[in-house]
């Protein structure tokens, strides 16, 4: 009997036989609520049309003003038309003349056409293209006639003494413009002022 006393006492803490009794661990409860607790609470977000909006429902943001020395970006400039004009690509256009430097052929007789590049920088020689012309004595052959559209079927105009208006018609088509505005005008002035006046419109 004094046995069982002495291992009843040694239940509540009292030394048995001068051992001293281990202290027990405190088991956590397991389970799928007790893990969902364990970890670690998200920032709630606010419900609401403006959730969201204020700095503070998100704290990964930096709401610290720039510092001093930092650069801004400078403000964005819009180009000038003069600028807006010489970004524009090059327009190709073909001169008919006698290689003197002027526009001084008719359409009809034109057996060869310059072609140049032409934009707000000016104007730029780049090749000669033959043909044969297709007035004949009083009447126009139309089979030469196509030809020659479609040597100057890369040009958006073609500039000339003088041109009837089937030509100019069938140049239209191809969406060609016949141009007799410069009747012996210099080949390199006339198409300059022709692309001022076609940027200006």
């Amino acid at each position: 009997m004094a046995g069982s006393a002495e291992r009843r006492q040694s239940r509540f803490g009292v030394a048995w036989r001068g051992v001293v009794p281990r202290k027990r661990k405190r088991l956590l409860p397991s389970g799928p609520d007790t893990a969902r607790s364990a970890m670690p609470r998200k920032h709630a977000t606010p419900a609401g049309p403006n959730a969201g909006d204020h700095p503070s429902d998100h704290p990964g943001m930096n709401t610290s003003p720039p510092s001093a020395g930092r650069k801004l970006a400078p403000p964005h400039r819009y180009p000038s038309a003069e600028e807006a004009t010489m970004s524009e690509s090059p327009l190709r256009v073909a001169v008919a003349g006698k290689g003197e430097g002027r526009i001084d052929v008719h359409f009809g007789h034109a057996d060869r056409f310059d072609i140049y590049e032409v934009d707000g920088a000016g104007a730029r020689f780049l090749e000669h293209r033959e043909v044969e012309h297709y007035c004949q004595g009083g009447y126009g052959d139309e089979d030469k006639r196509e030809v020659i559209v479609r040597v100057l079927a890369d040009c958006v105009a073609c500039f000339v003494a003088r041109v009837g208006d089937g030509p100019r018609a069938r140049l239209a088509e191809a969406g060609i413009a016949a141009v007799d505005d410069y009747p012996y005008g210099a080949v390199l002035d006339s198409p300059n002022a022709w692309y001022a006046g076609r940027a200006a419109a």
